[in-house]
């Protein structure tokens, strides 16, 4: 199998325009013949790296605010965590009348 099909069937369709245009660096480089003038060849491969760049900035972006919002629901669950968590004399209460009620020997009445 070729590397450029190969290449080309392992890229996601939405990453796609990002991808590194193999076809025609490798089509630059043989229209050159002589290799003397490697000009169109350059200009896709610099091409190439600002798609590349802005593709890793994108992605980078994306997954830092991700982070964040991610952290700041952490902080809200934690937040609502300790506001909702009873008191030590709520619990101690509740123990004591759950004890009461189940059971029978117990001397509080």
């Amino acid at each position: 199998m070729k590397f450029n099909k190969t290449l080309n069937e392992s890229i996601l369709k939405e990453w796609k325009f990002y991808s590194v245009d193999y076809k025609a660096m490798k089509q630059a480089l043989k229209d050159n013949g002589s290799g003397m003038n490697t000009e169109e060849y350059f200009e896709q491969y610099e091409l190439s790296k600002k798609k590349l760049t802005k593709f890793y900035t994108d992605k980078e972006k994306w997954a830092v605010a991700y982070y964040d919002k991610m952290k700041e629901s952490v902080e809200e669950l934690r937040a609502m965590k300790v506001t909702s968590r009873p008191s030590m004399a709520d619990t101690t209460a509740i123990s004591n009348s759950d004890e009461s009620e189940s059971n029978p020997m117990s001397t509080k009445n």
